[in-house]
């Protein structure tokens, strides 16, 4: 049986090509996972930038992981729109006639 996950990627996603590492999406996301770890530290009343720089560390890290692949299934989805919007215009030229140059 060939269950559809929507979370995941589809094999065919392959074909396009990989985001850069490091977008605003995937640090926005590393940002938070780091702040996240800054807050815990804040609430158990810790030093906050020097307690736990492990945790920070995977924070940050899992955050620019979630973020980059939250940017490549962004990237995915809007191939697919731009993908069945051509399609459309391709069967229905009647409803788009090309436009002559008034220049």
């Amino acid at each position: 049986m060939d269950y559809h996950v929507p979370i995941l990627i589809p094999e065919e996603a392959r074909a396009l090509p990989p985001p850069p590492l490091f977008t605003f999406g995937s640090l926005a996301c590393a940002f938070m996972g780091w702040s996240s770890a800054l807050i815990e530290n804040a609430l158990r009343l810790r030093p906050v930038l020097y307690s736990g720089v492990h945790r920070q560390l995977l924070g940050a890290s899992l955050g620019l992981y979630v973020g980059y692949y939250l940017v490549k299934r962004a990237n995915y989805q809007n191939a697919m729109k731009d993908r069945d919007i051509a399609e459309y215009i391709r069967h229905h030229p009647e409803d788009f006639p090309e436009k002559g140059r008034d220049c």
